[in-house]
């Protein structure tokens, strides 16, 4: 099982990555915006679910993690396979 801690250096290795990638941005905006863009949503993407699993951790109400977090799983994964192409996306 993933403990704290493991999650939270997940987290600061992405913090590590995106805070690259924008740095990149401010030297060559259209380049690296081009090759980046995607990376940098997708690491925010993982630090937001990543911090919803730490929240089921700090959560004292909550007996069983390791089924809170399958749980969370389990939708994620449904999400995923129901979800439409165009959903995500800002331009029909």
């Amino acid at each position: 099982m993933v403990t704290r801690e493991h999650i939270e250096k997940m987290i600061a290795k992405n913090n590590a990555q995106i805070k690259t990638y924008k740095s990149n941005l401010d030297e060559n905006y259209l380049h690296h915006f081009e090759w980046v863009s995607e990376r940098i949503f997708k690491l925010e993407w993982k630090n937001k679910t990543l911090r919803d699993i730490l929240l089921i951790f700090s959560d004292d109400n909550i007996v069983d993690k390791e089924v809170s977090i399958n749980r969370m799983k389990d939708r994620f994964r449904n999400d995923l396979i129901t979800r439409t192409l165009m959903m995500s996306s800002s331009n029909p």
